[in-house]
């Protein structure tokens, strides 16, 4: 079911057995060979730039510190980990041991984009994105307000250089882990948050800033 959802993006041919559709849906921790971590990567920038048109096009009256709100939204691991349960992706998933954290759905969801770009080109990522982002994005009328994008257009407003969010510490195990990120802003000063994804940690260093600046 999951790679029929996934392929009629595509006007190309795919056989289920692919094997970088697998690679995609592979976690590290399996034995199965190479895991997604390299079409993840591709997958985040493409989601990226595509969610960032889509805005555009979406709100030609917003400001950019409204569609920028809008964007970390719409790339937050927590909104992927939403779209891959709707997919029920995690019986799909290659992994040992615990279930699919968000973190993980997220991963995948970018890595199953980074497969559909490689074997595609951007049109099959765009028709994918489109499909399951937009009603997303058109139900946001109003940015929404998070820590990340709240201190992001503060020092907007102040001619200041955008946060700067570095990965300092993490823990747990490997299928359950916990980050710790410090959010820098020249000028400004850092501060530091945990989270059990890297997107929650990173808004929780955002909102101590903030506090910091009360």
């Amino acid at each position: 079911m999951l790679f029929k959802d996934i392929t009629r993006f595509s006007k190309l041919a795919f056989q289920e057995n692919d094997p970088l559709f697998a690679t995609a849906l592979r976690h590290t921790s399996s034995n199965s060979g190479a895991s997604y971590e390299r079409l993840e990567f591709l997958g985040d920038r493409i989601l990226g730039l595509c969610i960032a048109e889509m805005l555009y096009r979406l709100y030609p009256d917003s400001a950019e510190g409204g569609l920028a709100k809008r964007h970390a939204e719409l790339v937050s691991a927590s909104c992927l980990s939403e779209i891959g349960l709707a997919l029920k992706i995690d019986k799909d998933i290659d992994i040992q041991g615990n279930l699919p954290t968000v973190a993980i759905r997220a991963d995948v969801m970018e890595a199953i984009i980074g497969f559909l770009y490689i074997t595609g080109g951007m049109t099959p990522c765009q028709h994918f994105i489109e499909h399951f982002w937009q009603p997303l994005a058109q139900a946001m009328q109003s940015p929404p307000d998070n820590p990340r994008s709240q201190l992001q257009e503060w020092a907007m407003q102040n001619r200041l250089s955008p946060p700067n969010y570095l990965e300092i510490a993490r823990t747990g195990s490997q299928h359950a882990p916990e980050f710790c990120f410090e959010v820098h802003v020249k000028g400004l000063g850092s501060a530091q948050g945990w989270g059990k994804t890297k997107q929650t940690a990173k808004s929780a260093a955002a909102a101590e800033l903030i506090k910091e600046m009360l």
